[in-house]
């Protein structure tokens, strides 16, 4: 199995195109993650029949949904609401 990370700014096009990639016949053989440069920690995970959503914290790892469920937007919205989280409260039982 292989392994493949890359950065750059997503667009929900780009994310749509993961989606239907990953749930293809032909699709990822192992696992391929591409990191949002726009939102710090957000990453896309695409896995043999699933796009899903993370945020890659210091700490810990946290996995919101599939992406096929939450666009792109949200995805970024709640990545920054935990980072903002962390930022106010350092011990919070999320983050640690």
């Amino acid at each position: 199995m292989s392994y493949r990370r890359e950065s750059r700014r997503l667009t929900q096009t780009d994310v749509d195109s993961y989606v239907e990639y990953a749930a293809s016949e032909n699709g990822v053989k192992g696992v391929m993650e591409i990191g949002d440069v726009k939102t710090v920690g957000l990453t896309l995970r695409i896995i043999p029949g699933k796009a899903v959503w993370y945020v890659r914290r210091r700490e810990v790892t946290i996995r919101l949904a599939e992406a096929q469920y939450v666009p792109l937007e949200d995805a970024r919205y709640y990545a920054e609401q935990i980072r903002l989280n962390q930022r106010r409260n350092p011990r919070c039982c999320l983050c640690q």
